[in-house]
């Protein structure tokens, strides 16, 4: 995606408790100049441009994004577990 300001966002996870982690800070996406559109789900990626998926996931509830639009998840909402 590259329309209406966005950018992807550094991450900052904990330390793995029990094979698992999520997300110790928030994140806050630029607001939106133009409508993104329909966001299924969330990639995380080693870089800021390009790079390589690390993980993929479907969001809780699929969101709907448009101009204006207040972007952040909270601490604790991106879990990422191996086994």
């Amino acid at each position: 995606m590259a329309t209406g300001s966005y950018a992807r966002q550094a991450v900052t996870f904990g330390v793995p408790v029990v094979g698992a982690t999520s997300n110790s800070l928030v994140i806050n996406f630029p607001t939106p100049t133009s409508d993104w559109g329909d966001i299924p789900g969330v990639a995380i990626f080693d870089a800021g441009t390009s790079g390589n998926m690390l993980y993929f996931g479907e969001l809780g509830t699929p969101k709907t994004v448009y101009a204006g639009d207040d972007i952040y998840f909270p601490v604790g909402y991106f879990v990422i577990a191996e086994k």
